[in-house]
């Protein structure tokens, strides 16, 4: 059994898989096979709620037959079970209807290793580990603001995976990460604020768990007591957390998938422009210690580094190989399961720190954390702000409540005209804050 647990014998039956897929009348397989551990310690009203810890291995087949997919997936890895899944997901592909569109898997390439993307400390989690942690972020919170009631849970998961396909990809991986997250909740006078916070990581020295509970808190007082604003356009600042959740969302609008099924605001704009020039997006899943980084994506295509927006103009879709030989090009190794999905996004950076960009503000509203996202398919935007500020003569004034950012994604992206020079940032990922010059709010002062 323990050798059947390690990577070598991992890809051994991830291979095996794949020939017998094609034995069993498949014309093409692809298997990914591999373990995973995890752990997690959940608090709730301020008390440890449980610990959780999960060890299991998987072997997944995906056969194809003429267009068609058969999938299996089995919980226990050994010759037999490759066998029999393979078998089946050949027989589940036979019985599928074909897709004329579908063509290929896609040949081996050459990938690189990622740097930082495990670490020995957390191979192993272990209960002690994050136990000790939620105590820690849980004390910094009631530091920070006695009496108030704290949730989040502190997780750490560590998975190694092998992978193949009929063509001859073939490779494994291993990688650990660690995540806490943090919600804050405070009454005071009658009055009541919350604030959720987060970190994660690849490595142990990449989170720091304790201050998250700490800045949960402050947040918390930071909000008591909101109030509405008046309807009407202003300026809108998303700040880091906010940007970083418009910007995703159109980044993933990228996808060749919905593109090609039309169901992404961003048909037909390929070489166009869709934003200010402020805005210059970075993909790139080669990022050392990356949390979206891997060497290689879902079908086993290396990962690379795309401009994905350049200066407002829309420069590439998000391809997997399916997509890319609809289009007539080739996979550009942002394949997600049966999708196209971005990875760690960097946002050109610019001139203006943060707090200049809210000093050039006579009236508005900062948005701290909301999902300023747009609907997928028709680019509408109506946002419920949950943490938002009032922003009055330069300076961010009150915390704000029964608001709503409304209109349409090209209006606000048309909008922005600063990105910060200086940012959050996540392991990979870079959070700027984005200035939006003119929006829709509604409010019912």
């Amino acid at each position: 059994m323990a050798a059947r647990r390690s990577l070598a014998a991992c890809l051994d039956l991830a291979r095996l898989a794949c020939r017998e897929a094609r034995r069993a009348g498949a014309e093409a397989a692809e298997c990914s096979a591999g373990l995973g551990r995890s752990v997690e310690a959940e608090l709730e009203e301020s008390r440890l709620k449980g610990t959780t810890r999960h060890s299991g291995e998987s072997l997944s087949v995906r056969a194809y037959y003429r267009g068609g997919r058969g999938s299996f997936v089995a919980h226990v890895l050994n010759e037999r079970t490759a066998r029999d899944a393979a078998r089946r997901a050949a027989a589940l592909a036979r019985a599928a209807t074909g897709d004329p569109d579908w063509r290929r898997l896609p040949s081996p390439r050459k990938t690189v290793e990622v740097a930082s993307l495990f670490d020995r400390r957390l191979a192993n989690p272990r209960a002690e580990l994050v136990l000790g942690a939620a105590e820690e972020m849980l004390d910094n919170a009631e530091q920070e603001a006695p009496g108030c009631r704290v949730s989040g849970t502190v997780s750490v998961i560590a998975s190694r995976a092998a992978f193949a396909n009929s063509r001859g990809i073939a490779h494994t991986t291993r990688g650990t990460s660690m995540s806490a997250g943090c919600l804050a909740v405070v009454r005071r006078n009658g009055r009541h604020g919350s604030y959720y916070d987060f970190d994660m990581g690849r490595r142990l020295s990449d989170v720091d768990v304790p201050p998250v509970g700490a800045s949960a808190a402050r947040g918390a007082l930071r909000y008591l007591g909101g109030r509405s604003l008046p309807s009407g356009e202003m300026t809108v600042v998303l700040g880091p957390l906010a940007a970083a959740a418009l910007v995703e969302s159109v980044v993933a609008a990228a996808s060749a998938e919905s593109i090609q099924r039309r169901r992404s605001f961003l048909v037909g704009k390929l070489n166009r422009r869709v934003a200010s020039k402020h805005l210059t997006v970075i993909d790139d899943g080669l990022v050392p210690g990356g949390i979206y980084s891997s060497g290689a994506d879902f079908e086993g295509v290396p990962r690379q580094r795309l401009t994905v927006i350049e200066n407002g103009v829309l420069r590439c879709h998000l391809h997997n190989t399916y997509t890319a030989d609809k289009a007539g090009t080739r996979s550009n190794g942002h394949c997600a399961g049966g999708g196209c999905a971005p990875t760690n996004l960097r946002p050109e950076l610019g001139e203006l720190t943060a707090a200049e960009i809210v000093g050039g503000v006579e009236r508005g509203l900062y948005i701290n954390s909301a999902s300023v996202a747009p609907n997928p398919s028709s680019g509408d935007v109506s946002a419920m702000v949950d943490f938002g500020l009032a922003i009055e003569n330069g300076r961010l004034s009150h915390p704000v409540a029964n608001v709503n950012v409304g209109g349409h994604v090209f209006e606000l992206l048309a909008g922005i005209d600063a990105v910060s020079s200086d940012c959050r940032e996540e392991p990979g990922c870079i959070l700027p804050t984005i200035r939006i010059a003119k929006a829709h709010v509604s409010g019912s002062a």
